[in-house]
């Protein structure tokens, strides 16, 4: 395919307090888990499986709108169904690229993957739509209107 993704998501401003982040704003993990409408459970999964490293200031992870930002990348990757294997590998290739134009083809290699998959998945749930239904005495029986013509 050669549709680009808009990734300026990537790069919207973060919003601490009620001024705009700068390059020194840190958060703390309950402020970050409330902006993002995330759990802390998740940011902590996401840093034991190295998608994230804040700072430590003593006990606590301090996160700066990098971090966060990152934090904002890997929720919209989840949300399309990446796994955190592939997450990772995606950050990892994405660290390699020189240029935002090779950034964006990358992101763009892997949407393209992952549209491929889900319209695999669709054909397999809607095979097995239509086995349930055959199962259940047809189109006619269950009410399906979509499905008259076929025959079980």
């Amino acid at each position: 395919m050669d549709t680009m993704m808009d990734i300026t998501f990537l790069n919207q401003p973060l919003m601490f307090g009620r001024n705009q982040a700068t390059d020194d704003s840190e958060l703390g993990i309950r402020e970050v888990a409330d902006m993002l409408d995330i759990s802390i459970r998740a940011i902590r999964f996401y840093e034991q499986k190295g998608l994230l490293t804040p700072r430590r200031d003593g006990r606590f992870r301090v996160y700066n709108e990098s971090e966060v930002s990152q934090l904002r990348f890997i929720q919209e990757f989840r949300g399309i169904g990446l796994t955190i294997r592939e997450i990772k590998i995606l950050l990892a290739d994405l660290s390699k690229a020189r240029s935002d134009e090779k950034k964006t083809e990358i992101i763009n290699q892997y949407l393209d993957k992952r549209l491929r998959e889900i319209g695999q998945d669709i054909d397999v749930l809607r095979d097995q739509e239509y086995r349930v239904i055959c199962m259940l005495g047809g189109p006619a029986a269950t009410g399906e209107a979509r499905l008259e013509q076929a025959t079980c």
